[in-house]
């Protein structure tokens, strides 16, 4: 869970006002003039409060209630009487986990105070309660949702809101955050707006229950509004959730007056957000993948509120984008490489059904794995010629399980989770994924074997470190695009060519270009040429390799081969490194890459103590896997170029499928003659 936001002041609210202070008001908050509430009305109008509860609770309990922008639609969700969730199950048996920490719940109950579960007030837990009762039946997983619900309202007053904003309550990850947080409150309103229409239609939740549920939730809503619009112009990802859940809940409580007004604000602010924290090119302006790939869900889920509605069709090509963008990234296993924290998931699990119809791209159907759907139209991205900003390339062969592909970073640091990965790559070949972005661990655990790493150091990816430097931000500027990438994006008769560069200045004075060049969908040629004022620098030149890949030294060549038998060979064609190999490096080392840009370092970073070494993968669990990695390093004179072949070999192909790659040094460069299924590519480089 990230804390960090572009911080611009929020006031606070004054009193209590946000308050509903008994069920009298709740009932009142109804729009009454509707026909179906005349009971309601009437029963108000001639004094009778508990029948005007029963009365509400009958219409609530049995009213249509639609699903948009639900995690799970129990209007459609096939049911499975043997589903077991060990969450739930844990869960009921007294252990309880937010995802990060664990706690087994004394006799006394929770402490909802001074545990350990920084997001115990999320209600994270509520997931696989509610998809256990809804596949088993068994109300016992229902009846934890209502009792967990009604002993956090208790522990947590709502006179206790008073005074707070949205950017406080955050202690660690190690102790209850405060229900109001950002991270928090509208988390909560999410588990609660997804539990609500199950909740109503079991006789073992009582019409008391109910309503004391429904008068938090507006309770908790109002004291929200007020900061919406602040988290929305940050353009962080809190806003993002928060929109998607003010539409959601308006839905849910859609009997009140408010409720309007709160989906109008949303379609506000999800027409504001979409302008303002996406690039043309559909890529939010954060950057880190795990993130977007969720904020783009999010969106989705937001759009599906309002399809048919002003909100969306006006923003519609552009939310069609950010799909097409990110589903573009997807890699042959169906992830996409988690450049930033966190891990991203399959591709299929963000995308939102019902919007599929809506968009109008048959070929996410494909990705889904439905029967029949086309595949992608494209195996490039982003489309040659078109400005591009979020600066993800990806390369590939086809759409196949075997497929060559190669993604590459070569944009902004972004606006949060930054990490020293610009113009790292991640590369997947026949049925296995080779060299890979190292990912994290997730944030926190208090597992005793835990080993809590975030991996955002420049020197863990597969990037370059000139005399101990690695990549670092310089400027407010190296944040976001501010204008289309200077990049080179081009393709070929028989190639695609990327050419970014990073400059090192005014730490080092050395500028970084890297040249990738595949060649007729088969393998890379890949260039870094380092130039600049210094005479002779140090050379690191890192390849992380995933945890399951062996990999063994051969001279100077790099042979990596996979669980499945396909390989990888790197061999070096120019350049004066030597390679090492390390695997699970335990050693600290010094790091110029920063989780957050500092204005008081602008210019000059200062170096940090990073706790570990090379040769480790993180799968968003609470350790650290070793993993090798290949690094290639040496001194050499400036200017230099460095010249490796990515050569993919299917499993049972020998080495004499490899392509016979031919250099011929010329006074201005080198030639190169690279193979191709007709015949040869002729690709000149040189310092420029």
């Amino acid at each position: 869970m990230s804390r960090r936001q572009n911080r611009r002041s929020v006031a606070s609210l004054s009193g209590d006002a946000f308050i509903v202070p008994d069920r009298m008001a709740l009932l009142r908050a109804l729009d009454l003039t509707r026909p179906a509430l005349s009971p309601v009305k009437e029963a108000l109008d001639r004094g009778d409060l508990p029948a005007a509860e029963r009365a509400y609770c009958a219409h609530f309990r049995s009213r249509p209630m639609h699903s948009h922008g639900w995690a799970y639609d129990w209007t459609r969700l096939p049911r499975d009487p043997q589903y077991k969730n060990a969450l739930a199950e844990d869960a009921l048996r007294g252990r309880l986990s937010d995802g990060y920490c664990a706690y087994d719940v004394p006799s006394t109950g929770v402490d909802w105070r001074e545990c350990p579960l920084s997001c115990l007030n999320r209600f994270d837990i509520f997931h696989p309660l509610l998809l256990s009762y809804y596949n088993t039946g068994e109300t016992r997983y229902l009846r934890y949702v209502v009792d967990h619900s009604l002993a956090g309202m208790r522990a947590w007053p709502l006179q206790e809101f008073a005074g707070h904003t949205t950017q406080e309550g955050w202690r660690t990850h190690y102790v209850v955050a405060a229900p109001w947080y950002w991270c928090i409150l509208p988390h909560r309103q999410d588990q609660w707006a997804l539990a609500l229409p199950l909740l109503r239609q079991s006789a073992a939740v009582t019409d008391d229950e109910l309503l004391a549920i429904l008068q938090r939730t507006i309770s908790e809503i109002r004291f929200l509004l007020p900061f919406v619009g602040q988290h929305v112009a940050n353009e962080h990802n809190s806003g993002c959730f928060m929109i998607r859940v003010l539409g959601e809940v308006s839905d849910v409580l859609s009997d009140f007056r408010e409720a309007a007004g709160w989906r109008r604000l949303a379609a506000r602010y999800f027409a504001q957000y979409l302008d303002a924290a996406w690039y043309p090119d559909g890529f939010n302006k954060e950057l880190t993948m795990a993130y977007n790939l969720s904020m783009m869900e999010q969106m989705c889920k937001t759009g599906a509120i309002f399809i048919g509605e002003p909100a969306l069709e006006s923003r519609g090509d552009h939310l069609r984008r950010i799909m097409t963008a990110h589903a573009a990234l997807t890699g042959p296993s169906g992830r996409v490489p988690s450049f930033g924290d966190l891990c991203a998931r399959a591709m299929r699990g963000y995308l939102y059904e019902p919007m599929l119809a809506w968009a109008g791209l048959p070929w996410l159907r494909w990705l889904l794995g439905e029967a029949g759907a086309p595949e992608p139209p494209f195996t490039y991205c982003p489309p040659f010629g078109e400005p591009a900003y979020g600066g993800y390339y990806v390369m590939r062969s086809d759409w196949s399980e075997k497929a060559r592909y190669l993604m590459i970073d070569g944009g902004p640091w972004g606006t949060s989770h930054q990490h020293g990965d610009k113009l790292s790559f991640a590369l997947s070949a026949h049925g296995a994924d080779f060299i890979v972005d190292p990912a994290t661990t997730t944030y926190a655990s208090n597992a005793p074997e835990a080993v809590i790493s975030i991996m955002n150091a420049g020197f863990l990816h597969n990037t370059i470190v000139v005399d101990g430097v690695d990549e670092y931000m310089k400027s407010a500027d190296d944040l976001v695009a501010r204008a289309p990438l200077a990049n080179r994006w081009e393709q070929l008769a028989q190639a695609v060519v990327f050419v970014g560069a990073f400059d090192f200045a005014p730490l080092k004075p050395v500028r970084w270009e890297r040249r990738i060049c595949f060649v007729d969908g088969a393998y890379w040629l890949l260039q870094d040429v380092l130039t600049g004022a210094a005479d002779e620098v140090a050379v690191e030149q890192n390849f992380q390799f995933d945890e399951p890949i062996v990999v063994r030294l051969d001279g100077a060549d790099t042979l990596a081969t996979a669980p499945n038998g396909a390989r990888l060979w790197v061999r070096p064609l120019a350049g004066a490194l030597k390679p090492t190999i390390v695997s699970g490096d335990k050693t600290p080392r010094n790091t110029y890459s920063t989780q957050a840009y500092s204005p008081e370092e602008a210019g000059n970073p200062r170096p940090r103590w990073f706790a570990h070494g090379r040769g480790w993968v993180g799968r968003c669990t609470d350790r650290l896997l070793p993993a090798p990695a290949v690094t290639y390093v040496g001194r050499v004179r400036l200017p230099a170029i460095f010249t490796l072949a990515l050569l993919p070999l299917a499993p049972g192909a020998g080495d004499e499928a490899l392509p016979e790659i031919v250099r011929t040094p010329r006074a201005d460069g080198d030639e190169w003659r690279l193979p191709t299924r007709s015949g040869a590519l002729q690709w000149r480089t040189a310092l420029d």
